[in-house]
């Protein structure tokens, strides 16, 4: 953290330059730096704060939690009521997304697949088709052999049913075949 950077500073461009480009440069350390970007930000935050008509931070954050109280207060119970129900359906969808998630990852896991490669495995499962965790999972793996850990994707030179795939000969081939050479 302490290591020294050479930062240029710019000198008033009415002034003649120094002799040597060394002289006109400040070396500043991490820590400069950085204080000198919190001193910027703050800056800038107390800038906003001015303009809103606003003395501080705690303040602002007063005023929003007052605001936030007086319209809560102007709400009708039905509207309570709905903003309740609406944050409930909220909670109950990421809830059945994390059990469809973990169910998947059951699946997968029972499946054979790579613990290494289960976030993969999960990410395809579920843009997969099939009505069930289990459903997509196997599809998924039925594609994509390389999940189970046996077998690498045929653009890294993998068997493919029995078959050696050599990338690098393949493409070589392609650009041959479209430029007409043998």
């Amino acid at each position: 953290m302490g290591e020294e950077k050479e930062v240029v500073v710019p000198e008033d461009k009415n002034e003649a330059p120094p002799a040597k480009a060394a002289e006109a440069a400040r070396k500043y350390t991490d820590d400069d730096m950085n204080n000198l970007i919190a001193k910027g930000k703050a800056d800038a935050v107390e800038g906003v704060l001015k303009e809103l008509g606003i003395p501080t931070v705690a303040d602002a954050k007063k005023n929003l939690a007052a605001l936030k109280a007086w319209q809560d207060s102007q709400k009708t119970d039905a509207q309570k009521a709905l903003d309740d129900a609406k944050a409930s359906t909220e909670r109950a969808t990421a809830a059945e997304t994390r059990a469809t998630k973990a169910e998947m990852m059951a699946e997968a896991l029972r499946a054979g697949v790579d613990p290494e490669k289960l976030d993969d495995a999960i990410a395809l499962a579920e843009k997969a088709e099939g009505a069930t965790a289990a459903e997509k999972v196997k599809a998924t793996i039925e594609k994509r052999a390389w999940l189970l850990g046996k077998e690498v994707p045929a653009a890294f030179g993998a068997k493919v049913k029995g078959q050696e795939v050599d990338a690098k000969a393949k493409a070589q081939a392609e650009v041959n075949a479209a430029f007409g050479l043998k």
